[in-house]
């Protein structure tokens, strides 16, 4: 070890402003295990204060010690530092502890830049991001904005995906997002915590963020506040929306062209036509897939159908029908659906 001194456990004391709010008790029982076998490997670091000592770095280790049994911790005395060389050093050791609560070390950053660009005016905060943390311009400026920016109810979501916590680089994307106000990204942040939206790459998933942008008032509070809307039944709520906006636009028109009536299209009118319940479609079975196949080739058919019973001969590469009256038309389908030959 380097140069220390050994100090009684009593005459030090923990620092209040230190980064780590939360120290997880059965990982400081598992490493006071250790300490009680090998010892105290690297002594912590301590600076005077009043009439004893007070930590900078190794409040995990002091816990530990206590916790083992120790009345003596190694330690190297530090008398100079000042706050912000405290403050540095914190920040140094804690941003290489993957073990640290995000909430701590968001916040952390958030008072050592405010810190540094007191004592230092002309530095940017690209300059402190790699100087002094150690880490990307972006990954800390979004650290610092969830800190100071992000809902309460938000910051308290953090933590660890397997423990149903939010990720916190999907915290940093939502509350970047302007499209959401504070109320909706607590709760799009609930659900991607709970599982119930999906996240991937170490962002919210660029469809969900599409979807929840883009989709009309009834369905995007839907998707962003039920616990039991998911993003599948979105998606079919929105497809069912634009079918039935095609059905009718079609039917305002009157009439049906060879552009209007292309496959896509006819497919969107059976579906509509058929009243196809988008909260059940994601789970048809295959055989259902099939029939609603086979009701579009038989509908087809019965236009085609239709056309030669209105002596319009189909002309050679034409896709479907030129000009229908949709009265006619839905007429002639809602006779007898047997098909046609």
């Amino acid at each position: 070890m380097a140069d220390y001194q050994l100090i009684p456990l009593n005459q030090i004391q923990e620092d209040p402003d230190q980064p780590r709010r939360q120290i997880d008790d059965q990982a400081i029982a598992e490493l006071a295990s250790t300490i009680r076998t090998v010892g105290v490997i690297e002594p912590v670091l301590v600076r005077p204060h009043g009439r004893g000592f007070r930590l900078v770095v190794g409040h995990r280790r002091y816990r530990a010690a206590k916790l083992a049994g120790l009345k003596q911790l190694p330690c190297i005395v530090r008398p100079q530092l000042s706050e912000l060389e405290v403050m540095r050093m914190q920040a140094v050791e804690d941003a290489q502890n993957e073990e640290l609560d995000p909430r701590d070390r968001y916040a952390f950053w958030a008072k050592l830049w405010k810190a540094e660009s007191r004592a230092n005016p002309a530095l940017t905060l690209g300059r402190f991001a790699k100087e002094v943390i150690g880490k990307s311009e972006g990954y800390v400026k979004s650290g610092i904005q969830v800190s100071e920016e992000a809902p309460r109810e938000l910051r308290e979501l953090l933590g660890k995906p397997e423990d149903g916590k939010l990720n916190p680089s999907y915290a940093r994307y939502i509350v970047n997002d302007a499209s959401l106000r504070a109320p909706e990204k607590v709760a799009v942040a609930r659900k991607i915590a709970s599982g119930r939206l999906p996240a991937s790459g170490g962002r919210i998933g660029t469809e969900t963020l599409r979807i929840i942008r883009s989709a009309p008032p009834k369905i995007r509070e839907r998707l962003i506040h039920d616990p039991d809307f998911g993003l599948e039944q979105a998606k079919w709520e929105l497809r069912h929306e634009e079918r039935t906006r095609a059905a009718k636009n079609v039917k305002q028109r009157r009439l049906l062209s060879p552009g209007q009536f292309a496959f896509k299209l006819l497919r969107a009118v059976l579906d509509f036509h058929i009243k196809l319940d988008p909260k059940t479609a994601p789970f048809l079975p295959q055989e259902a897939w099939q029939e609603v196949d086979h009701r579009l080739t038989n509908l087809e058919k019965r236009i085609h159908a239709f056309r030669a019973a209105r002596h319009a001969p189909i002309r050679s590469g034409e896709e479907l029908i030129d000009a229908i009256d949709i009265k006619a038309l839905e007429a002639f389908l809602a006779q007898d659906d047997q098909e046609v030959k």
